[in-house]
């Protein structure tokens, strides 16, 4: 009995949002939670991030702005549903290459930093995260620099 009871706990997911009119893949929804997640962090998810995160899923993905913004909406929904991000960064790890998953760290940077400063929690996840998909130091923290340097910003670690 308790066997099927642990089964059938190993197995659930809560229930999925209505699905969003676009046929948005896995991976995008994964990416696209990752960035709501950053942004929430610092307890002040301002227009700034949201005009951010918006700008990055459209060039990530190729996006009209008003499917960048429905994959946001399903994406701050599922992301919301469950008590770890641990289901999107592995299928970020999983389905995105090498090359992308250094494009994500970036893009969380990016995220991170559009509100001009760098929360530690921020900073925390995108360690986390980086680490998780098999991402060095070196290679995050240059995504870093590259990043502050896509927003014009002097980097703080200099200061």
């Amino acid at each position: 009995m308790f066997g099927k009871l642990f089964g059938w706990l190993k197995t659930a997911e809560p229930d999925a949002p209505p699905a969003p009119e676009v046929d948005f893949s896995r991976k995008e929804i994964a990416a696209a939670a990752l960035l709501v997640e950053s942004s929430r962090l610092d307890t002040n998810f301002d227009d700034k991030e949201h005009a951010a995160i918006e700008r990055l899923v459209r060039e990530k993905f190729a996006l009209s702005e008003t499917d960048a913004h429905e994959l946001l909406e399903y994406a701050a929904k599922r992301q919301g549903e469950v008590y770890s991000d641990w289901v999107f960064t592995e299928t970020v790890r999983k389905e995105f290459s090498e090359a992308e998953r250094v494009e994500i760290i970036g893009m969380l940077w990016e995220v991170a930093y559009a509100d001009g400063t760098l929360h530690r929690f921020e900073a925390h996840m995108i360690h986390r995260v980086a680490d998780e998909l098999g991402v060095d130091k070196a290679t995050m923290e240059q995504s870093r620099k590259d990043a502050l340097q896509r927003l014009g910003m002097d980097d703080p670690a200099k200061s």
